[in-house]
């Protein structure tokens, strides 16, 4: 079953209007619910904001709130206009100064979040950046949508990352609607060198005959090496991957806002988009 409300988190900054018009596509292939938050970002997170004193902070501040409702006027004209060129049903809400977990809790109420993600030269901190691990604890589908991703380029060749670990396996869960719509998906084990192994049990091979009880049809791929992250991008990016999907690799501790090495490695330097499960 396809999502039937999804959820796409916007923040002032460039090409977001890449990740609403992915969102609308989406929303219009699954005939799905299409709900916008808008996430004013916080005026401690801009450069020389600690130093402005006196008549000067009040000037930073009218200019800081003039600037959040012009990007969000835009930004809702650009909603509204998908939402009508689409025949869309669609919820424009704004996030301005309140608690982070409230946006755990909009995502909670989602079938697929969508959110940033991926390589973004000079990127810069956002409120919407510093939250998104608190997204990813709302327990529903998160996928990160890389800036400048082309919006035609849907989901068509898909790299799973398994591990065989109860994140990996929430991730490929989460992914079937995608999977179903796929031409291609391919299995990619990373074995660490000197692993141990298990005799007789193959997690590869168990995924991609589980796949295939459902119609899917998967290839698997058998990488080795230490660096695992660098290994599956390579592998997604040489195949011209449209979507990678993976479980949180390593330890994940939502209240320190902890997430694996490889994970990390993945999140900040995939040029594809994710779908990740914690």
């Amino acid at each position: 079953m396809t999502p039937k409300d999804i959820i796409v988190f916007l923040e002032d900054t460039p090409h977001w209007n890449t990740r609403l018009s992915y969102a609308g596509k989406l929303a219009h292939r699954w005939r799905a619910h299409l709900t916008c938050v808008f996430v004013v970002d916080g005026l401690e997170l801009h450069l020389h904001s600690d130093y402005a004193i006196g008549d000067g902070i009040t000037e930073m501040l009218k200019t800081f709130g003039d600037s959040m409702r012009t990007a969000e006027a835009e930004m809702r004209a650009a909603f509204d206009k998908i939402i009508c060129d689409l025949n869309l049903q669609g919820t424009w809400r704004r996030f301005n100064h309140e608690r982070d977990q409230r946006l755990m809790l909009y995502a909670r109420y989602a079938g697929l979040a969508i959110i940033g993600g991926g390589a973004r030269p000079n990127k810069a901190q956002t409120r919407l950046g510093l939250s998104g691990e608190l997204i990813f604890a709302s327990g529903r589908p998160v996928l990160l949508l890389p800036e400048n991703w082309p919006v035609s380029r849907m989901p068509n060749s898909i790299v799973i990352a398994w591990n065989g670990s109860a994140e990996a396996a929430r991730a490929v869960a989460n992914a079937m609607p995608f999977l179903f719509e796929a031409a291609r998906i391919d299995v990619v084990v990373v074995q660490q060198i000197g692993a141990h192994k298990i005799v007789d049990f193959d997690p590869g091979s168990e995924l991609k005959a589980h796949l295939a009880r459902s119609g899917l049809n998967a290839e698997l791929h058998l990488l080795e090496g230490r660096e695992t992250g660098k290994l599956i991008l390579d592998f997604a990016t040489s195949n011209s991957a449209d979507l990678l999907v993976m479980g949180a690799y390593g330890r994940s501790k939502l209240s320190e806002s902890v997430l694996g090495g490889t994970t990390r490695h993945l999140l900040r330097n995939s040029a594809i988009p994710i779908i990740l499960s914690l």
